[in-house]
């Protein structure tokens, strides 16, 4: 049966053992005084990990065991090397060896997006050459930096497109890991889409909608954004423009053209109509009678003898 240890001068561990007769034997071995580190691992064990910006994540750093106690650096690089020092702690095995382990804790931001982070053993008189661990590649995840745009307007603009033209909506947002998803609902029947993510000149991604412009097409259109931390939607209302109709004269609700005959002192109405966006004006008269002036529809209403003549509506 094992009864302990000792560590004489010369650097000997003696094991004393009693058998069953209850006879103390010394087994005595060399074991030496300095031993450096061979291993060093690193966890998580992966080579990237995603990370949420500033949410707190714990790294450990072990080394095997040696003699003196080792000291542990963490080193997060890109371009440049960034100290970083973790919590250690340190284990002794029963012939005295020491295994340390280092915490590393931290909230890492979007500036360490890509960087590497690993830990060494530091260099000493008994550590000759530096340890070290495997590298993690930090993902770091964040959501975008801008507000989610329809051509440069926010949320439920007005943008103006000509009929038989093509209308473009260029969706945009700035920045973001992992890039946006940028998305439209369905707007128009002929419509065309067009998306680009980033590159190395800008950090936007967009989605460029374009369509022949149709009268009385009217619509809001919606573009998504989905990101992983945020997810966004702007809307505008599209407005087709296009130009006046023929202006059509009526009476009695009935399309005329040419010559109207009407029974003295008989009211008379007269409505001519334009259909436009935006409304034409409309004008109404003849040599006698001033002219009525006025927006898509143009009316007279009148009974007396002295109004007959020729009737013009040009619209402008």
């Amino acid at each position: 049966m094992e009864q302990g240890y000792e560590l004489d001068g010369d650097g000997k561990m003696r094991a004393k053992f009693a058998n069953l007769q209850h006879m103390i034997v010394v087994i005595s071995y060399q074991m030496t005084k300095h031993l450096p580190v061979k291993t060093l691992t690193i966890s998580p064990i992966a080579k990237s990990i995603q990370i949420s910006e500033n949410k707190t994540t714990t790294f450990t750093c072990n080394t095997s065991y040696s003699r003196p106690i080792p000291e542990i650096q963490w080193i997060l690089k890109d371009r440049s090397h960034l100290q970083l020092t973790g919590e250690q702690t340190n284990r002794t095995n029963i012939i005295g060896l020491t295994s340390a382990e280092s915490t590393l804790i931290n909230k890492p931001s979007r500036t360490y997006n890509g960087w590497k982070l690993y830990c060494i053993v530091i260099k000493s008189e008994v550590q000759k050459e530096e340890i070290s661990s495997s590298l993690i590649s930090l993902n770091v995840t964040y959501p975008p930096d801008s507000t989610l745009m329809i051509n440069e307007f926010l949320s439920n603009g007005i943008y103006y497109a000509i009929e038989n033209n093509t209308g473009t909506l260029t969706c945009k947002i700035t920045g973001g890991n992992p890039k946006p998803l940028l998305t439209w609902t369905r707007c128009f029947d002929n419509e065309i889409y067009t998306s680009s993510g980033s590159s190395s000149t800008t950090e936007s991604a967009t989605n460029t909608l374009t369509w022949r412009a149709m009268s009385d097409t009217d619509r809001l259109c919606t573009c998504q954004s989905i990101q992983l931390e945020r997810n966004d939607s702007v809307s505008i209302n599209v407005k087709v423009l296009y130009p006046p109709t023929v202006p059509i004269l009526r009476y009695d609700s009935q399309n005329v053209s040419g010559n109207i005959y009407i029974i003295q002192n008989e009211q008379l109405l007269l409505d001519c109509y334009s259909n436009s966006k935006p409304l034409a004006n409309l004008s109404m008269g003849n040599k006698t009678h001033a002219p009525v002036t006025s927006i898509e529809h143009c009316q007279i209403l009148e009974t007396e003898k002295m109004y007959q003549g020729n009737y013009t509506c040009p619209c402008y």
